[in-house]
Protein backbone atom coordinates (compact mmCIF):
# COMPACT_ATOMS: atom_id res chain seq x y z
CA UNK A 1 0.00 0.00 0.00
CA UNK A 2 2.94 2.54 0.95
CA UNK A 3 4.74 1.53 -2.28
CA UNK A 4 1.37 2.50 -4.17
CA UNK A 5 1.18 5.84 -2.71
CA UNK A 6 4.91 6.68 -3.27
CA UNK A 7 4.19 5.85 -7.18
CA UNK A 8 1.14 8.04 -7.18
CA UNK A 9 2.90 10.69 -5.18
CA UNK A 10 5.45 10.87 -7.94
CA UNK A 11 2.94 10.86 -10.73
CA UNK A 12 1.38 13.59 -9.31
CA UNK A 13 4.12 15.63 -8.95
CA UNK A 14 5.72 14.52 -12.60
CA UNK A 15 2.18 16.01 -13.91
CA UNK A 16 2.30 18.81 -12.20
CA UNK A 17 5.24 19.81 -12.76
CA UNK A 18 4.24 18.89 -17.22
CA UNK A 19 1.51 21.37 -16.69
CA UNK A 20 3.68 24.43 -15.23
CA UNK A 21 5.90 24.19 -17.68
CA UNK A 22 3.62 23.55 -20.32
CA UNK A 23 1.34 26.82 -19.22
CA UNK A 24 4.90 28.46 -18.35
CA UNK A 25 5.30 27.86 -22.33
CA UNK A 26 2.17 29.49 -23.14
CA UNK A 27 2.65 32.10 -21.79
CA UNK A 28 5.83 32.79 -23.13
CA UNK A 29 4.48 32.35 -26.68
CA UNK A 30 1.82 34.51 -25.91
CA UNK A 31 -2.14 33.19 -25.03
CA UNK A 32 -4.20 35.29 -27.60
CA UNK A 33 -1.49 33.30 -30.04
CA UNK A 34 -1.97 30.17 -28.62
CA UNK A 35 -5.57 30.13 -28.59
CA UNK A 36 -5.07 31.23 -31.90
CA UNK A 37 -3.45 28.30 -33.23
CA UNK A 38 -5.36 25.93 -30.87
CA UNK A 39 -9.39 27.21 -32.74
CA UNK A 40 -7.44 26.61 -36.84
CA UNK A 41 -6.03 23.81 -35.61
CA UNK A 42 -6.76 20.68 -38.26
CA UNK A 43 -7.99 17.45 -35.91
CA UNK A 44 -7.56 15.46 -38.96
CA UNK A 45 -3.44 16.19 -39.43
CA UNK A 46 -3.23 16.30 -35.65
CA UNK A 47 -4.48 12.76 -35.46
CA UNK A 48 -2.52 11.44 -38.02
CA UNK A 49 0.76 13.06 -36.50
CA UNK A 50 -0.72 11.27 -33.39
CA UNK A 51 -0.45 7.83 -35.23
CA UNK A 52 2.90 7.95 -36.94
CA UNK A 53 4.42 9.17 -33.61
CA UNK A 54 2.85 6.31 -31.66
CA UNK A 55 4.42 4.09 -34.26
CA UNK A 56 7.86 5.22 -33.87
CA UNK A 57 7.52 4.10 -30.08
CA UNK A 58 6.88 0.55 -31.70
CA UNK A 59 10.65 0.77 -32.97
CA UNK A 60 11.94 2.52 -30.19
CA UNK A 61 10.79 -0.01 -27.81
CA UNK A 62 12.23 -2.71 -30.71
CA UNK A 63 15.79 -1.35 -30.95
CA UNK A 64 15.98 -1.05 -26.73
CA UNK A 65 14.74 -4.99 -26.72
CA UNK A 66 17.74 -6.22 -28.65
CA UNK A 67 20.03 -4.49 -26.67
CA UNK A 68 18.28 -6.06 -23.74
CA UNK A 69 18.95 -9.27 -25.12
CA UNK A 70 22.27 -9.00 -26.39
CA UNK A 71 22.62 -8.41 -22.53
CA UNK A 72 20.80 -11.34 -21.62
CA UNK A 73 17.59 -10.28 -20.12
CA UNK A 74 14.73 -11.19 -21.82
CA UNK A 75 12.13 -8.08 -21.30
CA UNK A 76 8.64 -7.84 -22.38
CA UNK A 77 7.22 -5.17 -24.84
CA UNK A 78 4.96 -3.42 -22.52
CA UNK A 79 7.74 -3.50 -19.70
CA UNK A 80 10.03 -2.10 -21.71
CA UNK A 81 7.89 0.72 -23.19
CA UNK A 82 6.84 1.63 -19.47
CA UNK A 83 10.57 2.38 -18.29
CA UNK A 84 11.09 4.37 -22.06
CA UNK A 85 8.53 6.01 -22.00
CA UNK A 86 8.82 7.08 -18.26
CA UNK A 87 12.60 8.31 -19.32
CA UNK A 88 11.71 10.06 -22.44
CA UNK A 89 9.15 11.92 -20.02
CA UNK A 90 11.80 12.47 -17.22
CA UNK A 91 14.42 14.08 -20.00
CA UNK A 92 11.64 16.41 -20.90
CA UNK A 93 10.48 17.99 -17.33
CA UNK A 94 14.03 17.33 -15.71
CA UNK A 95 17.53 19.01 -17.16
CA UNK A 96 20.61 17.37 -18.20
CA UNK A 97 19.05 14.23 -19.57
CA UNK A 98 18.14 12.97 -16.17
CA UNK A 99 15.95 10.67 -17.45
CA UNK A 100 18.86 9.00 -19.45
CA UNK A 101 20.18 8.57 -15.76
CA UNK A 102 16.37 7.07 -14.87
CA UNK A 103 16.15 4.62 -17.54
CA UNK A 104 19.73 3.17 -16.06
CA UNK A 105 18.61 2.58 -13.17
CA UNK A 106 15.00 1.02 -14.53
CA UNK A 107 16.98 -1.73 -16.49
CA UNK A 108 18.68 -2.38 -13.05
CA UNK A 109 15.89 -3.34 -11.56
CA UNK A 110 15.33 -5.18 -14.76
CA UNK A 111 18.53 -7.50 -13.76
CA UNK A 112 20.64 -5.52 -15.81
CA UNK A 113 23.92 -4.23 -14.39
CA UNK A 114 24.40 -0.47 -14.10
CA UNK A 115 27.69 -0.75 -16.67
CA UNK A 116 25.12 -2.74 -18.93
CA UNK A 117 22.71 -0.38 -18.55
CA UNK A 118 24.79 2.43 -18.83
CA UNK A 119 26.56 1.29 -21.71
CA UNK A 120 23.16 0.42 -23.55
CA UNK A 121 21.92 4.34 -22.79
CA UNK A 122 25.07 5.28 -24.56
CA UNK A 123 24.87 3.56 -27.64
CA UNK A 124 21.49 4.52 -27.84
CA UNK A 125 22.08 8.39 -27.83
CA UNK A 126 25.35 7.73 -30.20
CA UNK A 127 22.94 5.94 -32.81
CA UNK A 128 20.51 9.14 -32.22
CA UNK A 129 23.02 11.38 -33.22
CA UNK A 130 24.25 8.84 -36.12
CA UNK A 131 21.10 8.42 -37.72
CA UNK A 132 20.50 11.90 -37.52
CA UNK A 133 23.90 12.91 -38.88
CA UNK A 134 23.39 10.44 -42.04
CA UNK A 135 19.90 11.42 -43.00
CA UNK A 136 21.22 15.27 -43.13
CA UNK A 137 23.66 14.46 -45.35
CA UNK A 138 22.51 13.99 -48.35
CA UNK A 139 20.81 17.31 -48.50
CA UNK A 140 23.53 18.88 -46.55
CA UNK A 141 25.80 17.65 -49.74
CA UNK A 142 23.02 19.12 -52.17
CA UNK A 143 22.90 22.33 -50.34
CA UNK A 144 26.35 22.52 -49.04
CA UNK A 145 27.00 26.16 -50.31
CA UNK A 146 23.48 27.85 -49.18
CA UNK A 147 23.88 25.79 -45.75
CA UNK A 148 24.33 28.50 -42.74
CA UNK A 149 27.68 28.19 -40.37
CA UNK A 150 26.04 27.05 -37.45
CA UNK A 151 24.67 24.14 -39.09
CA UNK A 152 27.93 22.72 -40.90
CA UNK A 153 29.18 23.15 -36.72
CA UNK A 154 26.22 20.91 -35.96
CA UNK A 155 27.04 18.46 -38.12
CA UNK A 156 31.12 18.26 -37.29
CA UNK A 157 30.35 18.01 -34.20
CA UNK A 158 28.08 15.27 -34.16
CA UNK A 159 30.74 13.17 -36.57
CA UNK A 160 33.01 13.60 -33.96
CA UNK A 161 30.55 12.49 -31.07
CA UNK A 162 30.20 9.59 -33.05
CA UNK A 163 33.90 8.94 -34.16
CA UNK A 164 35.78 9.60 -30.69
CA UNK A 165 34.07 6.43 -29.13
CA UNK A 166 33.46 4.12 -32.28
CA UNK A 167 37.81 4.80 -32.69
CA UNK A 168 38.35 4.11 -29.38
CA UNK A 169 37.02 0.71 -28.95
CA UNK A 170 37.92 -0.08 -32.95
CA UNK A 171 41.74 0.78 -31.61
CA UNK A 172 41.66 -1.30 -28.20
CA UNK A 173 40.59 -4.35 -29.33
CA UNK A 174 42.54 -5.83 -26.87
CA UNK A 175 40.65 -3.72 -24.36
CA UNK A 176 43.89 -1.94 -22.57
CA UNK A 177 41.54 1.36 -21.77
CA UNK A 178 39.92 -1.44 -19.63
CA UNK A 179 43.12 -2.53 -17.87
CA UNK A 180 44.00 0.82 -17.50
CA UNK A 181 40.46 1.17 -15.54
CA UNK A 182 41.31 -1.39 -13.42
CA UNK A 183 44.76 -0.31 -12.40
CA UNK A 184 43.43 3.03 -11.84
CA UNK A 185 40.59 1.37 -9.70
CA UNK A 186 43.12 -0.11 -7.43
CA UNK A 187 45.17 2.68 -6.39
CA UNK A 188 42.07 4.00 -4.63
CA UNK A 189 41.39 3.64 -0.86
CA UNK A 190 38.18 5.04 -0.79
CA UNK A 191 35.62 2.58 -1.47
CA UNK A 192 32.97 5.15 -3.12
CA UNK A 193 35.59 5.71 -6.07
CA UNK A 194 36.76 2.14 -6.34
CA UNK A 195 32.80 1.20 -7.11
CA UNK A 196 32.36 3.91 -9.32
CA UNK A 197 35.82 2.93 -11.01
CA UNK A 198 34.49 -0.84 -11.24
CA UNK A 199 31.04 0.64 -12.99
CA UNK A 200 33.30 2.76 -15.37
CA UNK A 201 35.13 -0.13 -16.35
CA UNK A 202 31.89 -2.49 -16.79
CA UNK A 203 30.45 -0.07 -18.66
CA UNK A 204 33.26 0.09 -21.19
CA UNK A 205 33.38 -3.71 -21.44
CA UNK A 206 29.67 -3.74 -22.58
CA UNK A 207 30.27 -1.22 -24.82
CA UNK A 208 33.20 -2.44 -26.36
CA UNK A 209 31.36 -5.64 -27.02
CA UNK A 210 28.28 -3.77 -28.45
CA UNK A 211 30.57 -2.08 -30.94
CA UNK A 212 32.04 -5.04 -32.26
CA UNK A 213 28.66 -6.77 -32.64
CA UNK A 214 28.49 -6.15 -36.23
CA UNK A 215 24.87 -7.66 -36.94
CA UNK A 216 23.38 -5.51 -33.19
CA UNK A 217 24.93 -2.74 -34.85
CA UNK A 218 24.10 -2.36 -38.56
CA UNK A 219 20.44 -3.37 -37.53
CA UNK A 220 20.19 -0.80 -34.26
CA UNK A 221 21.44 1.87 -37.28
CA UNK A 222 18.69 0.88 -39.85
CA UNK A 223 16.01 0.99 -36.84
CA UNK A 224 17.03 4.44 -35.56
CA UNK A 225 16.98 5.80 -38.74
CA UNK A 226 13.29 4.70 -39.23
CA UNK A 227 12.71 6.17 -35.83
CA UNK A 228 14.38 9.26 -36.86
CA UNK A 229 12.25 9.53 -40.42
CA UNK A 230 8.79 8.40 -38.27
CA UNK A 231 10.06 11.70 -36.07
CA UNK A 232 10.65 14.03 -39.04
CA UNK A 233 6.60 12.90 -40.31
CA UNK A 234 5.65 13.42 -37.11
CA UNK A 235 6.69 17.25 -37.54
CA UNK A 236 6.06 17.83 -40.67
CA UNK A 237 2.25 16.22 -40.58
CA UNK A 238 1.99 18.73 -36.81
CA UNK A 239 3.66 21.68 -38.87
CA UNK A 240 0.58 21.28 -41.38
CA UNK A 241 -1.75 20.88 -39.00
CA UNK A 242 -0.91 24.29 -37.76
CA UNK A 243 -1.24 25.75 -41.24
CA UNK A 244 2.90 26.25 -41.02
CA UNK A 245 4.19 23.95 -43.48
CA UNK A 246 7.73 23.62 -43.38
CA UNK A 247 8.12 22.90 -47.18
Amino acid sequence: MEKKTKIWTYRIIASLVGIVILLSLIYYAGFEKFFNIIIHISPYWIIISVIIYAMSWIFRVQRLERFTRDAGEKIGFIELFKLLISGYTLNILLPARLGDVATIFYLKMKKIAIGKSTAIIFQLRILDVMALLILSLPVFAFFFSDTPTWIRTTLLICIFIIAIPICIVLLDKTKHFSNLLNRLGNKFNNNIFKIASDKVNDAYIHYHEIVLNKRLLFVSIFISMTIWVFDILTCYTVSIAVASPIL
